[in-house]
């Protein structure tokens, strides 16, 4: 169900957040860095957009 769930909820799709792999225990995620979402200009992502796959 989760592989199912992430491609079609829009908040993923719109940041490019992808279920790269996963177990019963483990989930690899991946965010594509947008300078936008930065929140010290290119080099560390705000902190909204690495809370938002934290479970």
């Amino acid at each position: 169900m989760l592989v199912e769930m992430y491609t079609w909820v829009p908040f993923q799709k719109l940041h490019g957040i992808k279920l790269e792999s996963y177990d019963d225990d483990y989930a690899e995620i991946s965010i594509p860095f947008r300078e936008e979402l930065a929140g010290t200009p290119n080099v560390i992502p705000w902190g909204g957009v690495i809370g938002s796959v934290w479970p």
